[in-house]
């Protein structure tokens, strides 16, 4: 059964985010600035905060991003596959998804240069001590490859407004990385993030496109051959839903294991498992997330 063997190994992806903890930091001691010596890099971080819970919404919820009227989630078909995965991986401390708020402003002061960015941490705790980092008093490094040689970050979001207790927030793109998996990457990214009344947590939803190319390059883990899109074309039969450049939504067929076609918006046929990635091909597919997040704090940078 071609579909069983397909969601079977997808199954375990929801467990893969962040990245490996680094040796030599003690998060029970004041930190040691050394990490950042080592990489050169001392960037700015502001009010920082930890995803405890995140999930990835069914495919009947999510947001209009076609103007029809009804809500748009192609990838929600994942949410049963993933969701327990997600929860397993915060509380194993394999997922550290870290919110940074810079010139956020105490509650009900104006914060006019609202700044945000996004990090994969890494457990400041020697040994990994992922059991304290939701409660609150999380303690997080950075690696240096989240920055350019200049140590900006590399994953800040393009706008980011405060009216209220309520920030909104986009980016053109918004990627991250999964071990054993590699690059995930968004794109057209919209965040509506919603504080409690002192701030010191918050709920948020997301939503936006994940482009079919790089569903293509998103592989499952381990040495299982496949990729997400190839559950979505031929485990699912889910062609794209967003129609990115205007000229319809374009069409990917597979053979009942991997993708096999892609049919341009224009008629043009391109043949092939890496179709998806031709530059004729853009559409992509709907999503969106629902998360809550607590306090934690970024102690440095590490040289990875």
């Amino acid at each position: 059964m071609k579909l069983v063997r397909l969601v079977g190994i997808a199954a375990v992806l929801g467990g893969c985010g962040g990245t490996a903890s680094p040796e030599g930091v003690d998060g029970a001691v004041a930190y040691d600035a050394a990490p950042d010596a080592a990489t050169g890099c001392q960037p700015e971080f502001g009010r920082t905060f930890i995803n405890d819970t995140v999930v990835l919404l069914p495919e009947n919820e999510g947001h209009d991003l076609d103007g029809d009227g009804q809500p748009d989630n192609a990838v929600g078909v994942f949410a049963d596959l993933f969701n327990a995965g997600l929860v397993d991986g915060i509380v194993s401390g394999q997922v550290t998804a870290l919110w940074d708020f810079l010139g956020l402003a105490p509650p009900g002061e104006p914060s006019p240069d609202l700044r945000l960015v996004f990090y994969d941490g890494l457990d400041a705790d020697v040994p990994p001590d992922p059991s304290n980092n939701v409660g609150g008093a999380g303690r997080f490094l950075v690696s240096v490859q989240q920055f350019d040689l200049a140590c900006r970050s590399l994953s800040e979001w393009d706008s980011a407004l405060l009216e209220g207790q309520v920030a909104t927030a986009h980016t053109r793109r918004w990627s991250f990385v999964a071990p054993s998996v590699g690059t995930v990457e968004m794109q057209d990214v919209s965040l509506v993030v919603t504080f409690n009344e002192d701030f010191s947590g918050f709920t948020a939803e997301a939503w936006g496109v994940w482009a079919a190319c790089a569903l293509a390059l998103t592989g499952f883990p381990g040495s299982a051959r496949g990729t997400l899109l190839d559950l979505l074309v031929s485990g699912f039969q889910r062609g794209p839903d967003i129609d990115v450049d205007g000229d319809g939504l374009e069409l990917i067929s597979g053979d009942g294991m991997t993708v096999t076609q892609c049919v341009d918006g224009n008629g043009v046929v391109i043949t092939g498992r890496d179709c998806a990635c031709d530059s004729r091909i853009v559409d992509g597919y709907s999503f969106a997330l629902r998360g809550t997040a607590v306090p934690a704090a970024i102690v440095g940078v590490a040289a990875e």
